[in-house]
């Protein structure tokens, strides 16, 4: 790798004066100047191995010790690299002479910390990476349940989860899912650099649930302040509760005035609905509520009790244990995780028992009809229905065939946020 020193060259003609002129008039004239700009920096990549600090990963890199301090000093109010990960890709930025003059980590696949040296100061910042968002395509046909249909289609299960909450109030995918319904919805795919870096919202999502269609769109309005997913008239699909507190699972048994106990030998009532799953599996709240109970209960095993509006309280047993930080009084939101599936108190294997209640009054969850959140406002809804316009007329110009398709492209500007050290 050459590296030469970066100068600025002046040339310059001065114009001899005239013959007989005053002394007065003896100015230089200035025919052309030439400037060269630096050269860039040089730049060499690296990564933090396996076992290895940042320290020894910067010494093996031939970084001074004593520059190490500072650079280390100078992030920690960003981020600090004591904590960095094994694999975590640096690059180091040098002058022509070997002086380091910047050094960026990628901190995660969005965010990169830059550490930089100039007029004698460190100084350090967290970078945005620019992104570029892709908006794709998938569709498929349910031959057993959403899940296995989605992974035929090579799906993440972030997406798979993201799809199946935006019908999360409409559809209870562990019940409701028949043999030849089938789906399709377009997705936001994230890249920077080059790289495949994630994913961003569902922005038309699609199910077909026998005679049933249903439809959605994420709409996002900064000066109403509405951000959710609507139908084509700009009815909300978010409601006061979730069809199901998990996400996949499925139906064990059903609320029931009279039924056989498989502990107890005997026929009674089961208040609730029980939901099969593997133990650990996360137990969502179906609506914003406070916790009034959350401890062991005898045959309930370990239980929460939620508190929600108008009177209602769902109930949730034998679960493993809690997620950190539940409490009595705590608030949780609708879709928050507040304990994992277990086998706890009187259970043949790991379930979910889940009760409803209003005004202490037994419900049978499947059956509960609850009314939907607000709609996109008045004063949105011709924008609303723009949008709308807009994202039709891209669903009907993709090649139906084609499992997948890029429809357009949007890049993200980078930002940053600055922080300086001595």
């Amino acid at each position: 790798m050459i590296r030469l020193r970066a100068v600025a060259v002046i040339i310059f003609f001065a114009i001899s004066m005239p013959y007989g002129s005053s002394a007065q008039e003896q100015l230089p004239v200035f025919d052309e100047m030439v400037i060269l700009a630096p050269l860039p920096l040089t730049h060499d990549v690296y990564s933090i191995k396996k076992n290895s600090s940042v320290h020894e990963a910067l010494i093996e890199a031939g970084v001074d010790s004593r520059i190490i301090y500072q650079i280390v000093k100078t992030a920690r109010p960003k981020f600090d690299l004591r904590h960095i990960q094994p694999g975590t890709r640096f690059v180091i930025a040098k002058e022509h002479d070997g002086s380091l003059r910047r050094i960026s980590f990628d901190i995660s696949p969005l965010t990169r910390l830059e550490v930089n040296y100039s007029h004698k100061e460190w100084t350090s910042e967290i970078v945005e990476i620019e992104t570029t968002k892709q908006l794709v395509h998938y569709s498929g046909t349910i031959t057993d349940s959403l899940w296995n249909s989605a992974i035929v289609q090579k799906l993440s299960p972030e997406v798979i989860t993201d799809f199946a909450e935006v019908f999360g109030w409409q559809l209870d995918f562990n019940r409701e899912v028949r043999k030849g319904d089938t789906w399709k919805f377009t997705v936001e795919k994230l890249f920077a650099e080059g790289r495949s870096v994630g994913w961003g919202n569902i922005v038309y999502a699609q199910y077909q649930n026998g005679p049933e269609f249903y439809k959605a769109y994420f709409y996002k309005n900064k000066a109403t302040g509405t951000q959710g997913y609507f139908d084509e008239t700009g009815a909300s699909l978010r409601k006061v509760f979730l069809k199901s507190p998990i996400k996949f699972g499925r139906i064990t048994s059903r609320f029931s005035r009279r039924r056989f106990h498989p502990i107890h030998r005997r026929f009674k009532a089961h208040n609730g609905v029980d939901y099969g799953a593997p133990r650990g599996t996360p137990i969502r709240a179906v609506g914003d509520g406070r916790i009034i109970k959350i401890g062991r209960y005898g045959g309930s095993g370990k239980m929460i009790v939620l508190d929600h509006v108008a009177g209602y309280r769902t109930k949730y047993l034998h679960m493993s244990r809690f997620k950190k930080g539940m409490r009595r009084g705590s608030k949780v939101l609708q879709g928050e995780i507040i304990g994992y599936v277990g086998a706890t108190g009187y259970a043949t294997g790991p379930h979910l028992h889940f009760e409803m209640s209003k005004h202490r009054r037994l419900m049978d969850p499947l059956k509960v009809n609850l009314p939907a959140s607000s709609p996109v406002p008045e004063t949105a809804l011709a924008h609303f229905k723009s949008h709308v316009a807009s994202i039709n007329r891209n669903i009907a110009s993709i090649d139906r065939p084609a499992r997948s398709k890029k429809i357009c492209c949007e890049s993200v500007r980078s930002k940053s946020i600055h922080s300086t050290g001595q």
